[in-house]
C-alpha cells in the first residue's frame, strides 16, 4: 500500500535492488500485465530519488544489512530480485525476505554472509506472503526463527497453505495465550512489536 503510506508519512530514503533500473523494472512487469497503482509509486520514486545517501539515518538500538540477487546476471524475474533485508531492533532480528522464490534463495545461499545473517533471525516475515513458491526448505537448515508472519490481505491467490510447514521450522511464542509458530495479518490484524 505504498501510495497510502506516501500520503501519510512521505518516505524519505529509497533502499533498494541497485542492479535494476525504473525502466528495466517497468519493462518486466508489462510483461506480465498491467502496472499497479503501488508499483507507479515506486518505479516514481526510483526515478525521483537519485541522490547517494552517503550517511544513511541513525537509528539507535537499530541496525539493517540487504542483500538482493542481480538483474540478469542471476534473474530477470522481479520475484527474485527482491531486496532481502535483515532488521536488528534492540537484539530481535527480523527477516524480510520480499517475495523471493525458491530459485533466489539458492543462489542468495552461495553467499556465506547471507547465510551468517541467517543463523540467529528471530522472526522471519515469510516471502511471498507464505506462498509454496517462496518456501526454499535449505534456509531452514541455517535459520530456525521464534516465528514466522505471513502478511497478506483477504485470499486472493494460493497463499497461506504453507502454514504447517512453516511452523515445523519455528518454536514458537505466547501470542493471545496460545504458543504460536506462525502469525498472520489476515486472521491475527494488524502486528506490532514492542523491541
Amino acid at each position: 500500500d505504498l501510495p497510502s503510506l506516501q500520503a501519510i508519512l512521505p518516505v524519505g530514503i529509497l533502499h533498494k535492488n541497485p542492479t535494476i533500473s525504473a525502466q528495466q523494472l517497468r519493462d518486466v512487469k508489462l510483461e506480465t500485465g498491467p502496472v499497479s497503482a503501488a508499483m507507479e509509486e515506486l518505479l516514481s520514486m526510483m526515478t525521483s530519488y537519485t541522490h547517494e545517501i552517503l550517511a544513511p539515518p541513525d537509528f539507535p538500538g537499530i541496525s539493517w544489512t540487504s542483500f538482493w540477487n542481480t538483474y540478469q546476471t542471476d534473474f530477470s524475474d522481479t520475484n527474485n530480485l527482491s531486496m532481502v533485508t535483515f532488521l536488528n531492533c534492540n537484539g530481535t532480528k527480523i527477516l524480510i525476505p520480499g517475495d523471493v522464490e525458491t530459485e533466489g534463495w539458492i543462489k542468495l545461499l552461495s553467499n556465506e554472509n547471507f547465510c551468517r545473517n541467517l543463523y540467529d533471525v528471530n522472526v522471519f516475515i515469510a516471502s511471498h506472503h507464505g506462498r509454496e513458491n517462496g518456501y526454499c526448505e535449505d534456509v531452514f537448515d541455517i535459520c530456525n526463527p521464534v516465528v514466522f508472519i505471513f502478511s497478506d490481505g483477504p485470499k486472493k491467490y494460493a497463499t497461506q497453505e504453507m502454514r504447517d510447514v512453516y511452523a515445523s521450522h519455528a518454536s514458537g511464542i505466547v501470542f493471545n495465550g496460545n504458543n504460536r509458530q506462525v502469525l498472520t495479518t489476515r486472521s491475527d490484524g494488524t502486528l506490532s512489536w514492542n523491541l
